[in-house]
């Protein structure tokens, strides 16, 4: 996985002066660490994606470590089917305040 984000030269100068984390992706926030490369700005081109392409395809060890970087992050959000549990703990709350009424 590489990220790249360009945007015109306002919303980037605006963004980085309201925006204090040092990753744009999702990804590297959440793990807080740069898991995976980011191409900004000027660096977000095909030389610069050619070349960050090759280095993690010719690099086991950095790809290995994506991946368990990918399983820590998914670890961390604990066990599946965070969305139906929050449905049903929804329609308890709605439930109870119904009955109180």
């Amino acid at each position: 996985m590489i990220v790249l984000y360009r945007v015109s030269l306002p919303t980037y100068l605006l963004a980085r002066a309201v925006i204090r984390t040092p990753w744009i992706s999702l990804v590297n926030i959440v793990a807080g660490e740069q898991l995976v490369p980011e191409l900004l700005q000027h660096d977000a081109n095909p030389s610069k994606l050619a070349a960050t392409t090759l280095e993690l395809l010719r690099s086991p060890d950095a790809l290995e470590r994506m991946r368990q970087g990918f399983h820590r992050i998914r670890s961390s959000f604990g066990q599946g089917g965070c969305a139906q549990r929050a449905g049903e703990r929804i329609l308890e709350f709605l439930s109870r305040r119904t009955k109180n009424q």
